[in-house]
């Protein structure tokens, strides 16, 4: 039997992102709630995002997090943080 692990605890917040996934234009989003592991995200129109995009903490930010969507709801989506090199994650 697989030992399950405790996943790490969401913190709920009301964080402004923004989210790029071509040309590096970015769309706000309102970051509802975050863990080491993934975000919750309040956005317009979750069923437009694809599967991955890097999600920003500031308009003006050169680091990101790497999102893949492993949740869609009518207002949000669930997002899984991919690992990456270290110098370009910011965790809050």
């Amino acid at each position: 039997m697989l030992k399950q692990h405790p996943r790490p605890e969401r913190r709920e917040i009301a964080l402004r992102g923004w989210i790029s996934f071509q040309d590096d234009a970015r769309s706000p989003c309102i970051i509802r709630d975050i863990s080491q592991d993934g975000a919750t995200l309040a956005v317009n129109e979750p069923w437009t995002l694809p599967e991955n995009f890097r999600l920003y903490f500031s308009l003006t930010a050169r680091t990101f997090r790497q999102c893949v969507v492993r949740q869609r709801e009518r207002d949000s989506v669930g997002v899984q943080f991919e690992k990456q090199d270290p110098k370009n994650i910011w965790l809050v």
